[in-house]
């Protein structure tokens, strides 16, 4: 969200609550904002940053130490990686997915040849056949107190490029189709 959207909604409430990730990518600004480049507080600016800098002592700024979002061993890998000077810890509850009595690892690597370039289909492809197999082959959510079948809106994946993004959503919607009996094509 960038200042100039959140100023159209100040007037309307005493107190604005935004959390995010400090390693968020700003907003896109598809408009000429050269005007403003060195404004802390321009239109374009993310809105915390730019609140933070319009109104340094009336802006409180919490740090949290804990993730919910992120597994014990993805928070060991991600947080030392992109977050060094913001030190945290998992506390989401226990959770796996086990496929045939094993319990699958939080992380795991497929490396998938590509030639040309990050759009290369056989990425979108290992993606899509990898939540297809998974949902395929009966994976179960086990979490305390709790455990069930994977259902294909249980599963996200996330990719760097919107180009790869656009291609796994394709064929996971497909796919989803002919789950759910639908019309559709096979990836």
């Amino acid at each position: 969200m960038t200042y100039g959207d959140l100023g159209g909604l100040g007037p309307l409430t005493a107190q604005v609550v935004l959390v995010g990730d400090p390693g968020q990518i700003a907003p896109v600004v598809t408009g000429d904002s050269r005007r403003w480049r060195h404004l802390a507080t321009g239109p374009q600016c993310a809105a915390p940053a730019a609140l933070i800098a319009a109104y340094p002592d009336s802006v409180t700024q919490l740090r949290l130490a804990q993730t919910w979002r992120l597994g014990p061993e993805t928070t060991a890998l991600i947080q030392p990686a992109f977050y060094a000077e913001l030190p945290f810890v998992s506390a989401r509850p226990p959770r796996a997915l086990v496929l045939d009595g094993r319990v699958l690892p939080e992380l795991s690597i497929e490396l998938v040849p590509a030639v040309s370039g990050p759009g290369d289909p056989s990425l979108a492809a290992a993606a899509a056949r990898h939540v297809r197999e998974l949902v395929e082959h009966g994976a179960i959510v086990d979490e305390p107190g709790e455990a069930r079948a994977l259902t294909p809106s249980d599963v996200a994946v996330i990719t760097p490029h919107v180009e790869q993004a656009s291609a796994v959503a394709s064929r996971r919607r497909a796919r989803c189709a002919d789950w759910h009996g639908e019309p559709g094509t096979r990836p």
